[in-house]
């Protein structure tokens, strides 16, 4: 099994084990299930909780064109899963591909979460109901003799409400292979509506219509949005210092934001959240990149930018 090159691919799996060995210890000196802090009857499993499968919007992978390949996971009604960056508690699901001769992945397509602010003023960033993450996968010449090919992964996922479950699976898709050139053919994006949801909340690349500045005052991120009437942020880097007060510092009605992280240290050279922008019924759902303080060199105030 070949893992999914990520940059975040290696920081929540040492969460999630860390996460799961405080959770083991918990239940073996209570007898009861894992954070299963209730004494109710048993919890159902992770699996019956949360429906994963992958699915896809062609018909077929042709060579030299990129396919879009949805790892969906239905989540039952009160129940969460977690976003790349899990917040204060939890971890994300982690995926391992894999892929024949031929075929690469690209970087996990995230669509933005939803605050989850819970006992002991906690805030985590969750998936409630149903999402899909999106995997770019990319093919070459290589495929050229082959008729079809598989795809599979294992998933594994952290599913919580009033406990925590760990669930796992081995799941595949397989593909008929077009000759190079060839359109893929799409099914009806209703079939799939899940994927579209994740394109629309997946953060973009900030542009100047969207009228967002970011700078860097007395050790505040100073997020602008003229206009906004609501505004919420979402640090990425769940292995690099977040802001000091998620609950207090990252979600406002109105136009600007300021987000207070700690003093850095080291060589840390960018800082990357996602900013959802509300004005009116509109949702802006874009990508904050900014250099970290002890990088501007003296400048006072950067727009933020992608690189």
């Amino acid at each position: 099994m070949r893992p999914l090159s990520m940059p975040e691919s290696v920081a929540p799996v040492q969460s999630l084990l860390g996460f799961l060995l405080a959770g083991l210890l918990s239940s073996a000196a209570s007898g009861q299930s894992l954070f299963d802090l209730s004494g109710r009857e048993p919890a159902p499993t992770a699996e019956e909780l949360v429906d994963v499968a992958l699915i896809t919007e062609a018909t077929h992978l042709t060579i030299g064109e990129p396919l879009e390949l949805g790892v969906s996971f239905r989540i039952k009604p009160e129940w969460h899963i977690y976003w790349r960056n899990s917040g204060d508690t939890g971890a994300p699901p982690t995926i391992s591909l894999d892929l024949p001769p031929g075929l690469e992945a690209g970087e996990i397509i995230w669509p933005t979460p939803k605050r989850y602010v819970h006992s002991g003023d906690l805030v985590d960033f969750i998936h409630e109901h149903e999402v899909t993450l999106i995997i770019p996968i990319f093919s070459s010449g290589d495929l050229e003799e082959a008729e079809e090919v598989e795809i599979r992964a294992t998933v594994d996922w952290l599913v919580c409400r009033d406990l925590c479950l760990l669930g796992s699976g081995q799941y595949s898709i397989t593909l008929p292979v077009g000759s190079p050139g060839a359109h893929p053919r799409l099914i009806p994006s209703e079939t799939h509506p899940e994927l579209q949801r994740t394109r629309e909340r997946a953060p973009r690349e900030v542009s100047p219509n969207d009228r967002v500045q970011a700078r860097w005052e007395e050790g505040s991120l100073v997020l602008t949005a003229d206009g906004a009437t609501r505004m919420t942020y979402f640090h990425a880097l769940p292995e690099e210092s977040g802001p000091v007060s998620v609950l207090t510092d990252t979600d406002t009605r109105g136009d600007t934001l300021r987000v207070a992280y700690p003093a850095f240290k080291g060589n840390a050279a960018k800082i990357e959240g996602v900013l959802e922008v509300h004005r009116g019924n509109k949702r802006s759902f874009l990508e904050i990149i900014i250099d970290a303080p002890q990088t501007e060199r003296g400048a006072s105030s950067q727009e933020s930018r992608r690189n």
